[in-house]
Formats: structure tokens, sequence, C-alpha cells
């Protein structure tokens, strides 16, 4: 009599296969469960992220914005970017596109930024850089350069050879209240062209950067004193400039922890006489106060969603052309561009516009 433990006749899988059966069914759950992991925890960022953002909004709610932004990747250096002008009645308008040579070791690629709107929204100046990467090369000539808005398939033109002027870089571009001149500032100087200029024009020194300080930090100064903001040392200017009128200027260091092509620029001043600048105690609070005197301050919470890598943080300010809204832009690691919204000051609201740009590459104007 054979014993059932030996019996091989006895019916069954020999031993092991059992256990070899088991363990791919393990691996089948453990692969099944990743799977599922890796589906379920970029739906759970994405839910979180929209349940915690500002309503989103088509478009500004007055005049439009000129922006620059990603339009295709570029196989031989970075993404090339467009200029834009938005339209509330239909899809954004392009205004120039930066070039890049088929051959980058036999040509030059261009790089735009800092657009400025005129106050009267018919035009906008822009920084183009045309950079030459060869061999035993490496050359950067810089120029400012104004276009029409209002009229279509319109040509740009040259205003200012920057590089060939010795200007190095400049910062805070920007136009007078008037809308005749065109104003940068370079090392603490602020300097203007003529808007109706040519390529041959020559800038004027206008005068000197007066720095100013928040009330909050100093109650009793005036608008010609100022201070240094937390990383990336970020300081406002308010320049008086020899011709009467206030022009605000903002300047920067770049910040290396994201795009350090674009300076990290979050003060504004409205039309109206208002001044917008980020809380440095607190990072979330854009504060906007009456000036001058410097007085009345209002304090509102900048609202942007819940972000995975965090970091997130304002990068620029810009007002609506009528002074009732507020935009700014938050930087949203690792992706370079910024995300925008804008506030509504009368109470308070925030909503989140279909653009992505960089820190000083948009303007909000007529």
């Amino acid at each position: 009599m054979t014993s059932p433990a030996t019996d091989d006749s006895a019916g069954g899988p020999p031993p092991g296969l059992p256990l070899r059966a088991g363990g791919a069914e393990r691996r089948l759950k453990w692969l099944l469960w990743l799977l599922g992991l890796l589906v379920a925890v970029p739906t759970i960022v994405t839910l979180i992220g929209a349940a915690t953002s500002p309503p989103h909004a088509k478009g500004v709610p007055v005049g439009r914005l000129v922006y620059l932004d990603a339009d295709q990747p570029s196989e031989k250096t970075t993404l090339l970017r467009g200029l834009y002008l938005s339209q509330p009645d239909g899809p954004p308008r392009l205004l120039v596109h930066e070039y890049e040579p088929q051959d980058t070791d036999a040509g030059v690629r261009e790089w735009i930024t800092e657009p400025a709107a005129s106050p009267d929204g018919t035009q906008v100046a822009y920084i183009k850089q045309d950079i030459t990467l060869l061999e035993e090369t490496h050359t950067q000539d810089t120029q400012l350069w104004v276009m029409p808005l209002n009229v279509p398939n319109a040509k740009s033109r040259p205003l200012l050879d920057l590089t060939k002027l010795g200007f190095k870089q400049i910062v805070g571009l920007t136009w007078t209240p008037d809308g005749r001149s065109v104003v940068f500032s370079q090392d603490d100087a602020l300097y203007g062209v003529p808007a109706a200029g040519t390529g041959a024009a020559k800038p004027a020194k206008l005068g000197s950067l007066t720095p100013f300080a928040p009330l909050k930090t100093r109650p009793d100064v005036s608008a010609t004193q100022g201070v240094t903001l937390r990383p990336p040392a970020t300081r406002a200017y308010l320049a008086q400039t020899v011709r009467g009128p206030e022009v605000v200027v903002a300047t920067a260091t770049a910040d290396t922890r994201s795009q350090g092509m674009y300076p990290a620029s979050v003060w504004a001043v409205s039309g109206d006489n208002q001044i917008a600048y980020v809380d440095p105690t607190h990072p979330a609070h854009i504060i906007v106060q009456a000036l001058p005197p410097l007085e009345g301050s209002r304090s509102y919470q900048a609202r942007w969603g819940w972000s995975l890598f965090g970091g997130r943080r304002v990068t620029s300010l810009r007002w609506s052309p009528d002074g009732q809204y507020l935009a700014y832009t938050v930087s949203k690691p690792p992706v370079p561009e910024d995300e925008l919204f804008y506030i509504a000051l009368a109470d308070g609201k925030t909503y989140q516009l279909p653009v992505r740009t960089g820190r000083a590459a948009w303007d909000w104007t007529r």
C-alpha cells in the first residue's frame, strides 16, 4: 500500500508548483497595484490642484494682455516663443516670433523679453537679443524695439542698439505717463528715448533712481527712501525725473531658483496713484497703498492653489488699465513659465487666466 505522502498518483500538482503559481500571482498583483498608483497619484494631484485653485476666467475683464508664451519646442536650443496680444472677441494675435536658424553653428538665435505697452495701448516696446554661439565666438547684441499694437501685420522697428551704446543689462522697461518716451534703468540711473525715434537715436539720462520703502516697514518715510527685500533682492524704485512725472521702475537680481533669464520684479504703480507690492514678511499677501502720501493700505491674499513640488510665490505684478484689478504671476516648479491670476480689488475675488508666461514677459494694456 502506498503512503498518501509519497503517492504521485493521488492527484494534484507536484510539490513546489503551487508556490510558483502563487509567486506569479503575487507579482501580477504588485504590478497592477503599481500601475494603479502611477495613474492615481497624478490624478489626485490634479484634482487637489483644481480644487484649491481659484476659478478660471476666459480672459481679462478689461483691456488686453501682451505676453510671451512658449510656442513650439526646439530640438537645438530652447523653446521658441511668440509675443501675443489677447483679444476679447477672438483668439490671441501673434505680433512677433523668435527666430532660430536651422544650423545654430552658423546663425543667430533671437531672444525676446520685457514687453511693455504704452499707456494708451497703441504700441509695445520690448528687448530683443541676438545671440550667436560658435565654437570660438559667443556674442550677444541687445536692442530696444517698438511695434504698433492696433495695426494688423505691423512691422517692428529698432529704437536703440543698446550694445553699441554700451548698455550691458537694462531693467524696468516702461513708458513715461504721456507715452512719448520709453524708459529703462541701468546702474541706478534712469534713461529715456523718444518712442518716435529711429535706430540712430541716443538715450537721455533723466535722473537717478530713488528707492521706495513699504509703509509697514517705516511708517514715517517719504517716497524717496527705500529698503531691500528678501532674496532674490527685489528692490522697487520711484524714479523722480527732471521732467516732472514719476515713473515706476522695478529692478532685481536674477532668481537662480527658477528661470534665471527673468528678473524677479514684483512691484507696480497704477495710473491713479496706487502702489502694489508683495509683503516681505508674508509672501502670500499683496499690499495696495495710496501714493503719495503713503496711507490707506489694504492687504489681499494671493491665491494660487496647491502644488506637489511647493516653492510657489508671486513673481510679478501688473495693474489693469482702469486700476480696478491687479494681476500677478506665480511660479510653479519645475515648470519654467509662471501661472497668471488677477484680483478684483472691489470684492477681493481671484481668478486664474489661461496663460502661462515668464515673469518679465507680459503686460496689461488698454
